[in-house]
């Protein structure tokens, strides 16, 4: 992970986040027999979305899930996961768009 975080990504130590467990941020895996679903959010997770929601640098966070989109975490307060169709789930893209846009 120390690659990913470079000096240039040095906002991460601004994120309301910053310190706290990863795991409220992970989302568990889903699927079963029928393959890649929806993933079921827990409560920690959605505690991890509020976090995100007053974040003084979400948009820097939803740029960068934009340009890696990492699978099966929140960011900017938009979990994201890998869609059943394509490799992102496009109501995510949608909502990190709005976020770096200042409309979310």
């Amino acid at each position: 992970m120390t690659a990913v975080w470079s000096d240039r990504q040095d906002w991460v130590l601004h994120a309301a986040c910053a310190g706290s467990d990863p795991e409220a941020w992970t989302i568990p895996p889903s699927g079963g027999n029928q393959g890649p679903s929806r993933p079921i959010l827990t409560d920690e997770n959605h505690a991890a979305i509020r976090v995100c929601e007053s974040c003084p640098v979400r948009g820097r966070c939803a740029r960068y899930a934009l340009a890696v989109y990492p699978s099966g975490v929140i960011l900017a307060g938009v979990p994201l996961f890998l869609g059943r169709r394509g490799p992102r789930s496009r109501d995510s893209v949608k909502k990190l768009h709005a976020i770096v846009g200042g409309v979310a």
